[in-house]
């Protein structure tokens, strides 16, 4: 009987998610299901960051049919069923339905952004001075699963963390091997547990470059690499950007290729293009397929790789219209695999599909909200919200990306 009468809801909950889903009233971030919804995305492999199959779902209803618990002991509430349908029907990844907090606890993931792209939300930061709310020279910028932002800022050699709110929260000095010098952060990358990732380099002939690890609280870990040309040396790296399963991802500029390392630095593989052809990545951003998206600013395009370097597509020339780049020198990807393009001179954003096709763009020169100032860094947190270092104006701007995997160009 009991089976029977919940069968019955799990119907008018099904119906609801069918009729909600494709016109996304309720987020699942706001549905997030707690420890039996992490019990599902545990029990996906080695990786988290992709959707559920027929069978995954189909057992996730006969459990909460049932009232059984997961492998982790807990039992499904209505609450999670019908967030894990919603991801199964729209097709998202398992990833949306929580997140997880310092002490290990289920917490609610940020309101999605709905708004049209490029949509103008809120910035922090001020021009030049040693606030530490304020910036002199902010280059990279990273997001958290917690909405928590990370910016390199390059003059101070320094890291700020900002909470969702654009809050300052702590920072940290980047340092050099004799615990004085300090080396120049280019960009910042975050890995699934919270670890930060810093690139870095000093232009002098023997010093140190390459990249720091650092846990969330600014918390040294490790770093690897030194100028030269070998397997794991450095010519002026600039970005950096982790996969599903933690590998390092580093655009190496002086020496025109990308190198790929396990999250403690060890050297796995490296890849470049014919001298012809030759790129000098800047950016580089990761989607969630563990496809690697560069941006080259020699040629002004993009170019997107496989994991193990196979070029796939590219995309982009010089100029001043949609889908022309003068200087792309920022790339951020969502979790829809959307891309999104810092178009430095053009003082601009440009957001395309995993393709290549134009979607839409958003910004022009100035310093009032939504205009930008050669914009270097982008990061996307998992509600859609994308977040610009206004390099020129020294802040940080926030916008909504769009959450539609295809926006009209304004």
């Amino acid at each position: 009987m009991r089976e029977a009468f919940r069968y019955f809801i799990f119907v008018g909950l099904l119906t609801l998610a069918l009729f909600v889903a494709p016109f996304d009233l309720i987020s699942t971030a706001q549905l997030s299901g707690g420890q039996a919804t992490n019990d599902i995305a545990s029990a996906l492999d080695d990786n988290q960051n992709r959707v559920l199959d027929d069978a995954e779902i189909l057992n996730a209803i006969q459990l909460w049919i049932l009232g059984e618990a997961m492998p982790g002991g807990e039992v499904i509430s209505d609450e999670s069923i019908l967030s894990l349908v919603q991801l199964w029907i729209t097709g998202e990844t398992i990833s949306l339905a929580l997140m997880s907090d310092d002490d290990g606890g289920d917490v609610p993931a940020p309101t999605r952004c709905t708004e049209a792209a490029g949509t103008f939300l809120s910035k922090f930061g001020e021009t030049g001075t040693t606030e530490d709310h304020h910036f002199y020279d902010a280059r990279g910028i990273a997001a958290d699963n917690a909405g928590n932002v990370y910016v390199s800022e390059l003059e101070l050699n320094a890291v700020k963390k900002f909470d969702v709110n654009g809050a300052f929260v702590s920072k940290w000095f980047t340092k050099g091997s004799d615990d004085v010098q300090r080396w120049s952060p280019r960009r910042v990358a975050v890995d699934s547990a919270g670890n930060i990732y810093v690139s870095h380099f000093i232009n002098l002939e023997g010093a140190p470059a390459g990249v720091q690890k650092f846990s969330a609280d600014g918390t040294f870990l490790t770093e690897w690499g030194s100028r030269g040309s070998g397997d794991g040396r450095f010519s002026h790296p600039i970005g950096v950007a982790v996969d599903s399963k933690g590998n390092v991802y580093v655009a190496d500029s002086g020496n025109h290729r990308i190198q790929k390392f396990d999250s403690d630095g060890t050297y796995l593989t490296q890849w470049s293009l014919s001298i012809l052809n030759r790129m000098t990545p800047s950016d580089i951003a990761v989607d969630s397929q563990d496809n690697i998206y560069v941006s080259d600013t020699d040629d002004d395009r993009i170019l997107k790789f496989d994991s193990e370097g196979k070029l796939l597509t590219e995309w982009g020339k010089n100029g001043f219209q949609n889908s022309e780049f003068q200087r792309p020198i920022g790339v951020a990807v969502d979790h829809q695999d959307n891309v999104y393009v810092a178009d430095a001179d053009n003082h601009r954003v440009q957001k395309f599909d995993a393709n290549g096709t134009f979607l839409t763009t958003w910004g022009s020169q100035g310093n009032a909200d939504g205009q930008l100032s050669f914009p270097h860094g982008l990061a996307v947190d998992r509600s859609g919200h994308v977040y610009v270092a206004d390099s020129g104006n020294n802040r940080i701007q926030k916008f909504c990306g769009g959450m539609s995997p295809v926006d009209a160009a304004p």
